[in-house]
């Protein structure tokens, strides 16, 4: 069987597209019905009631369906936001590993050496100065052991 649905305020109206199964919609009091012709008599049937806001509540499904629509692309152009977000993260991650690799190679060849740090602080007209003085001693780590043992 075929149905059409479809609202007609204040006058009736008959679906032609197939002539044994033709469907009329009309709006009464707060209900909607569906008229099908069979053959020589009318049958109506499928009443919906009309909901609090005096929508149909197909009416109401179109305007939930579309709201969830939107909704949707609303999370789609988030989605891409955080997306594009994740991504900046991970070239600024990856730009600030390859800045300080060679940072980590100076640090690794300078592990066998122990340091001492010594400041002096001079006072000339009303300037501070800050001499650092870096002392460094190669040692390995087996003389490093021996040395904490004694």
């Amino acid at each position: 069987m075929t149905t059409v649905v479809g609202v007609q305020l204040g006058r009736r109206s008959t679906s032609a597209l197939h002539p044994s199964a033709a469907q009329s919609t009309s709006l009464t009091n707060s209900r909607i019905c569906n008229t099908h012709r069979a053959g020589p008599l009318n049958v109506t049937s499928g009443c919906t009631n009309t909901v609090t806001d005096g929508l149909p509540r197909y009416s109401r499904v179109v305007s939930t369906s579309k709201q969830l629509t939107d909704l949707t692309t609303k999370i789609e152009q988030q989605t891409t936001k955080i997306d594009g977000l994740i991504e900046t993260i991970q070239d600024l991650t990856m730009s600030f590993k390859s800045f300080t690799e060679p940072f980590n190679s100076f640090t690794k060849s300078f592990q066998s050496f122990e340091w001492n740090v010594k400041i002096h602080i001079s006072f000339k007209s009303l300037h501070m100065n800050f001499i650092v003085q870096i002392q460094g001693s190669q040692t390995t780590s087996r003389q490093n052991a021996k040395t904490r043992k004694e």
